[in-house]
């Protein structure tokens, strides 16, 4: 007997027209609000999705015009009366758009209108389907602010990254002037006092003159030495000769001080003199610190400097045949100098890519925009 019953109530679901079973499909479906609109726009089915997401009965929604789903600045707009003009048009239209809930609450709303016509052409009315996209359109909105708070933090590191680079220089410039003015004028005069001391003494005291003489030596030296300090916080020929003219001027005192054999190649000439001198400042210590680290750590016996124009960029170039590093090590371990150049290079509107692996020597390479 139950058999029976199952076998007949399969033959009626066999036997119901399609329209029947489409609406029993539609009607479960409870994540889409789906509804057909006559040719005029008022609804005329309505199922258990859109009651769920637009809040209305069936009792409630039937016989009404569908743009009450729409906001005031919408229905002012044509939103609704262009959206049926366009799926009659083209077959079907999509939007996306803030909707009304029965208790005035908004919700963000995936919208697609379809157009139903008879086989002679006739339309019949419209399909509606709507889907709650609230939750993805609040997370594109947190991910948009997200992005907006990153953006305006990294301009503001950028900028502060600007001021401290700044601020490092004038520091530089006032120790070079300070040694210059003050301790290198006063040794100066001190040497050529002592000169005149000698000179006076003649040969009368010689254990006195030979002191004497040591003396002006080892001021001589210190002058020196206080004038290669002053070189490193300022370049003298960066301003007035360039960024390729003072390169080749601390190589050449670096390959002096640390016998490491250094080529120098300039192929940018006079075409780096446009390069701000911001950003020839910022190139120029990078290609500092670089040398630094292999004086302290490569190893190397053989260095290439070379400085090029490659569009709108300055870049600047040191390579080493020395032991090089692991970059994912020394990238956990958050190395300073590495960091520094970094800044530097962001900072002169430029980048820093270092290459380097265990035996293989190490390449840095800097660039900074020319204007």
């Amino acid at each position: 007997m139950q058999s029976d019953a199952r076998m007949l109530e399969k033959a009626e679901l066999v036997a119901a027209p399609a329209d029947d079973l489409f609406r029993l499909l539609v009607e479960s479906v409870a994540d889409y609000a789906i509804f057909m609109l006559d040719p005029t726009g008022r609804i005329v089915s309505w199922n258990a999705g859109a009651q769920r997401i637009k809040g209305y009965d069936e009792s409630e929604a039937i016989g009404r015009h569908f743009s009450m789903f729409y906001s005031l600045s919408d229905r002012a707009l044509g939103v609704p009366a262009l959206l049926l003009e366009r799926a009659g048009r083209e077959g079907h239209a999509k939007h996306e758009g803030w909707r009304v809930r029965k208790d005035g609450s908004r919700f963000w709303a995936d919208v697609v209108v379809t157009a139903l016509r008879q086989p002679s052409g006739e339309l019949r009315g419209f399909v509606k389907m709507t889907r709650d996209m609230t939750d993805r359109r609040q997370s594109e909105e947190s991910l948009r602010e997200q992005r907006a708070l990153l953006t305006k933090a990294a301009g503001d590191l950028l900028a502060l990254t600007r001021r401290l680079v700044e601020a490092e220089e004038a520091e530089r410039r006032r120790l070079a002037r300070e040694l210059h003015d003050r301790v290198g004028q006063n040794l100066s005069a001190l040497a050529f006092n002592l000169d005149v001391a000698l000179a006076a003494l003649g040969d009368s005291r010689p254990e006195v003159c030979v002191r004497l003489s040591d003396s002006v030596d080892l001021l001589q030296g210190t002058l020196q030495s206080i004038e290669g300090v002053m070189a490193d916080l300022r370049p003298p020929l960066l301003e007035e000769y360039g960024l390729g003219a003072a390169l080749e001027r601390h190589i050449e005192g670096f390959a002096n001080r640390t016998g490491i054999a250094v080529v120098f190649d300039d192929s940018a000439k006079e075409g780096a003199r446009s390069l701000r001198i911001e950003n020839a400042v910022a190139l120029f210590r990078i290609a500092q610190e670089a040398l630094n680290n292999i004086a302290k750590h490569a190893a190397a016996k053989k260095v290439r400097v070379s400085l090029a124009l490659q569009g709108l960029d300055a870049v600047v170039s040191i390579s080493d045949d020395g032991h090089g590093f692991d970059l994912a090590s020394a990238a956990r371990a958050g190395r300073w100098g590495m960091r520094t150049m970094r800044e530097r290079a962001e900072a002169a509107g430029g980048r820093i890519d270092v290459f380097s692996s265990p035996g293989k020597g190490t390449s840095v390479i800097a660039s900074a925009r020319v204007a």
